[in-house]
C-alpha cells in the first residue's frame, strides 16, 4: 500500500507499482472534479508498439459518475470530490516501470492489492523465538526479500537497501545482513524445512 500526492501525479506522473493481482486506486478529493490516468510508457516516439498492455484487463470504478475510459495501453476516471475508488485488474502481470499513474486537481491517491504477498514463519530450534517475514516469492529461497510487514513497506533488519535478499537457506541459514539462525528450521506455506 502507498499513497501518492497530488504533487507527484501532476504532470508527467509517478511510476506504477508491479500488479499481479487486482490493484485498487482510492482516492481523497477535497476540491472539484478531477482525472486519474494509469498509462502505458511509450517509446521514444510517442508510440505504443511493442509496448506491455498495461490496461488491456478490467478497469472498474467504484461509481458509475466517474466516467472509465479505457483502452489496452491507459485507463482513465473522474475523480469526484470525496472518496471514490478504482480498481484495476491487468489481463496478465505487469511491472511497474511500464506504466505511469497521472492526475490533475489536489487529490491524493492511495494503492492497496495489486501483488500476492506470501508469508514465512522462522522458528529457531534452540531458542523460543518465531520470526514472521514476507515477500513477494511464493519460494522461501536465496535471493528473495522479505520484509516485516505484510505491506512490503519495512525491509527486514536492512531499510537502507530497501529489502534484505536472503543469503544462504540451510542449516543454518542466514540473511546477507548476516542474521544466522542457527539450528533453525522454516515453515513456509506447510512446507518445513528442518535442521536435524
Amino acid at each position: 500500500m502507498a499513497t501518492y500526492t497530488a504533487n507527484q501525479l501532476y504532470g508527467n506522473g509517478v511510476q506504477g507499482e508491479d500488479i499481479s493481482t487486482s490493484l485498487t486506486f482510492t482516492f481523497n478529493n477535497p476540491s472539484g472534479s478531477s482525472y486519474f490516468t494509469v498509462e502505458t510508457v511509450q517509446d521514444r516516439t510517442g508510440s505504443f508498439s511493442g509496448k506491455q498492455r498495461t490496461t488491456s484487463g478490467s478497469w472498474v470504478p467504484s461509481s458509475s459518475s466517474m466516467g472509465p475510459v479505457r483502452s489496452d495501453f491507459f485507463a482513465s476516471v473522474v475523480v469526484q470530490p470525496g472518496t471514490c475508488s478504482v480498481t484495476l485488474t491487468p489481463a496478465s502481470s505487469i511491472t511497474g516501470s511500464n506504466y505511469r499513474m497521472k492526475g490533475t486537481g489536489a487529490f491524493s491517491v492511495t494503492t492497496s492489492g495489486g501483488v500476492t504477498v506470501y508469508s514465512f514463519i522462522i522458528t529457531e530450534c534452540c531458542y523460543p523465538s518465531v520470526i514472521s517475514v514476507y515477500s513477494i516469492s511464493p519460494v522461501f529461497a536465496v535471493g528473495i526479500r522479505v520484509f516485516t510487514d505484510p505491506q512490503l513497506t519495512l525491509p527486514y533488519n536492512q531499510p537502507e537497501y530497501g529489502g534484505t535478499r536472503l543469503g544462504d537457506v540451510g542449516c543454518p541459514f542466514s540473511f546477507d545482513d548476516g542474521y544466522v539462525v542457527e539450528d533453525g528450521y522454516v515453515t513456509a506455506n506447510n512446507a518445513h524445512r528442518v535442521c536435524d
